[in-house]
């Protein structure tokens, strides 16, 4: 007897970050529908975004890897630096994840986040 199963090309590296850039992608755009006076977009860009001066001045260093999952919300290009970020993760991410195995690929995409950054 054989089993049938769906075996899904997107390895659990490049899923799960694609995941969690919609979910950060999703939380900025929900914060810019709050009303003045709550935590806002601007709140958000304020303590996750990169910022250099409070990254050396206040040592805000968790910076550097935050400010990798956040994307333009004010810009004509809304979603589309999203989009094209995680369409090129989704086709050129299983090869890399293929080759170096998940946690090494995990490591290097938020390395490359940080160094970015800098």
């Amino acid at each position: 007897m054989s089993q049938y199963y769906y075996r899904s090309n997107v390895l659990l590296g490049v899923k799960w970050l694609i995941i969690s850039n919609i979910i950060v992608f999703g939380i900025q755009i929900l914060f810019t529908l709050l009303p003045a006076g709550w935590i806002n977009a601007d709140f958000i860009f304020y303590y996750f975004g990169l910022s250099p001066r409070k990254v050396i001045d206040d040592f805000w260093i968790w910076q550097l890897f935050t400010s990798t999952f956040l994307h333009d919300i004010y810009g004509s290009a809304i979603p589309w630096h999203l989009i094209f970020n995680m369409l090129a993760l989704y086709f050129f991410g299983p090869i890399v994840e293929n080759f170096y195995g998940t946690r090494q690929f995990v490591f290097f995409y938020l390395i490359s986040g940080i160094f970015a950054s800098l």
